[in-house]
């Protein structure tokens, strides 16, 4: 369900995190989209939290909508901004 960018270290830094672009709509863009579309996006936020809560033992820290993107032609959730 989800996409995390790539990270190209060649071009990273102390102070610079250089990431793939992801290409998706902003989460909050989603209520133009059907109700089947816009229960799969939120289904699939709230499992990725409770999946951080229980199996990674660690969280987003910065959980608002602008650090997902959902993907349409491949119904996935891009996850930004871990810097």
């Amino acid at each position: 369900h989800f996409v995390v960018p790539k990270v190209h270290t060649e071009n990273c830094s102390d102070s610079v995190l250089a990431m793939e672009f992801i290409d998706g709509s902003p989460i909050e863009k989603i209520e133009h989209y059907d109700q089947r579309t816009r229960d799969f996006v939120m289904h699939s936020l709230l499992e990725l939290l409770f999946r951080e809560l229980f199996e990674f033992k660690m969280v987003q820290t910065d959980p608002n909508f602008a650090n997902y993107l959902y993907i349409e032609n491949t119904r996935q959730i891009g996850l930004l901004d871990f810097g």
